[in-house]
């Protein structure tokens, strides 16, 4: 049935050298092994039966589907990096994805999608630790991903993922995961390249009690103790990894925006003023912007609003499934012009979750209004990324404050 057109129920529509072409594909197929198609054609946002891929070219793309319908599938060197990409975003587990991307580069030595690999695990570290393919990764990829310098996390849960690591390594080798001894053969040089050294004593405390027999006498010294004049803990890495691995550059920036129809009546403002949106593959998220508030007169006011940004862990983009504050300041509003919010470090986009840009205000809010705009449901950026913005249950005409988001590659 692979790339069978007349059976297919769905159809994709890549892009390759500005020439569109239909890819026939199988939603029950796609769908019984990616959640993320599975939600796509099934769930409550369903797609139709014509679906557009404008990160993807038809060689790349169809290479990807070989994965739904082939025992053995061939890649070529000039599609692999897409391939990897492609599995990730579609969260096909127990498959080639970003992560098992960078064991095979490792192997053959693609230093480009190394590299890719490496941007994405670094930023996406959590995505990483809870995959199936991080448990079954080699010593020598776990090995490499422990160098890296900007893995964006906890040190400390850096540590748990290890010991995750390690007891499927004993599992699977038929080997008591009990027995912190073991674990720790499991594990080899990589245990050393732990940073514990970065652990605040009451992270180490709380969280390693169940592995207290890990840690020889001497590593607990140097884990534990700070620089004396006699003493300078040398065994583990003391320096805390960086956070700086996302640059922003204005002159690349994509502004995603739409026309201010003149034809739209006043938009009264409530709070909160939520804007729900995800991105068609990873982006950098820079800057946002706001529409100015106005009286009932037609004044613009002073106003404080707290902005926050709120990531949420659902590829079915549930209301109700965990989040987390990726951002949150005071902003205050003013003036005629739009208010623009700068974002002190770029945020990460990930095109397997759905991100809250929330504006709250203690405010009475009655009889101001902003010239808001209407929304479309999805924003192409450029041929890469496309925005798309969900409906919310407070707001259902996909209006509000928000004017502008401001983008950069990732």
């Amino acid at each position: 049935m692979y790339l069978d057109k007349e059976l297919a129920d769905v159809k994709f529509v890549c892009t390759n050298d500005d020439e569109s072409q239909l890819v026939p594909a199988h939603k029950n197929i796609l769908s019984s092994q990616s959640p993320v198609f599975r939600a796509m054609f099934y769930g409550k946002l369903k797609e139709k039966d014509k679906v557009e891929i404008p990160d993807a070219t038809v060689a790349g793309f169809k290479e990807f589907l070989q994965f739904f319908y082939l025992g053995e599938v061939t890649l070529t060197m000039e599609n692999i990096e897409e391939v990897a990409r492609l599995a990730d975003k579609y969260d096909m587990s127990g498959r080639l994805n970003n992560y098992a991307g960078y064991q095979l580069a490792i192997i053959i030595k693609h230093e480009q999608l190394k590299a890719y690999c490496e941007k994405h695990i670094c930023t996406f570290t959590e995505d990483l630790f809870k995959s199936a393919t991080f448990q079954h990764c080699d010593q020598k990829t776990l090995k490499q991903i422990l160098e890296l310098e900007t893995l964006m996390c906890d040190e400390i849960d850096i540590f748990e993922a290890c010991m995750e690591w390690a007891k499927f390594s004993c599992e699977q080798n038929g080997i008591d995961d009990t027995k912190p001894e073991n674990l720790k053969t499991q594990l080899g040089d990589c245990f050393n390249l732990i940073r514990f050294g970065v652990m605040t004593r009451k992270d180490f405390a709380t969280r390693t009690v169940a592995y207290e027999e890990l840690f020889t006498r001497d590593e607990l010294a140097h884990i534990l103790y700070k620089t004396t004049s006699k003493f300078t803990p040398n065994k583990f890495n003391q320096n805390p990894r960086s956070n700086s691995l996302l640059q922003w550059d204005n002159t690349q920036m994509l502004v995603c925006s739409q026309e201010i129809l003149t034809s739209n009546p006043p938009y009264y403002i409530q709070s909160p003023e939520p804007v729900w949106f995800s991105t068609s593959i990873p982006a950098m998220l820079g800057e946002i912007y706001c529409f100015p508030v106005r009286t009932g007169n037609g004044y613009s006011i002073n106003m404080k609003f707290n902005a926050t940004v709120v990531e949420i862990d659902a590829q079915s983009f549930e209301v109700s499934a965990p989040t987390k504050i990726l951002f949150k300041e005071a902003v205050t509003f003013n003036g005629d012009k739009e208010i623009r919010i700068p974002l002190s470090q770029p945020l990460a986009i990930n095109p397997k979750k759905m991100y809250e840009i929330r504006l709250d205000t203690a405010t009475n809010t009655s009889g101001y209004y902003c010239h808001g705009l209407q929304w479309m449901s999805e924003v192409e950026l450029d041929k890469k990324i496309n925005v798309k913005f969900h409906r919310n249950p407070s707001n259902s005409e996909r209006r509000g404050l928000v004017s502008r988001l401001c983008f950069n590659h990732f």
